[in-house]
């Protein structure tokens, strides 16, 4: 199956939470592009030939970044569009899922929304502009890795699950 591993990442942690999902799909024999979400959002065909996409962003402010927010709204458009698996990546214990609850809820009949993840990004203080050091500052964040890498590859792992699941479903229709 194509799966779109599609990441909107400020300064790189969500990427490379979306280059591990897509290592772990890649290994379970899917046909993975891993794309960044900017490049994705002006390629208006690009998540017509996914049969799944795992969509994550980077949180700032309790917010997805704006090129993960356009394709989930396009996703949410699609009549027959796939599977969506949503992630986010923020400071761990300060990020909660900044999803609301429409994302919760299947998307369109026969394609569902699976219930969205939060995993622990990394700060790095050198790469933060003024405004950023200033919420992280109110948040007392501390600088870190704060990924839990077997928890990302164990979440990818329950994805290819799913996937595999579906396929044997489809196959028997």
């Amino acid at each position: 199956m194509r799966v779109l591993v599609a990441t909107a990442s400020k300064h790189g942690a969500t990427t490379d939470v979306g280059a591990a999902i897509a290592d772990v799909l890649r290994e379970r024999g899917h046909d993975v592009v891993h794309a960044d979400a900017a490049d994705l959002v002006a390629d208006a065909g690009a998540l017509e030939t996914a049969g799944a996409v795992v969509l994550g962003s980077a949180v700032y402010t309790g917010q997805w970044l704006a090129a993960a927010t356009t394709l989930r709204s396009r996703l949410l458009r699609m009549p027959d569009g796939p599977p969506v698996f949503p992630f986010s990546v923020g400071i761990r214990d300060v990020t909660l899922a900044p999803l609301d609850a429409a994302w919760l809820r299947p998307l369109r009949a026969g394609a569902p929304m699976h219930p969205p993840v939060v995993f622990g990004g990394r700060l790095r203080l050198e790469e933060l502009s003024l405004r950023e050091r200033s919420l992280v500052a109110i948040v007392r964040a501390r600088e870190g890795e704060y990924t839990l890498w077997d928890d990302v590859r164990e979440w990818a792992e329950r994805i290819a699950a799913r996937l595999a699941v579906d396929a044997e479903d489809a196959d028997r229709r």
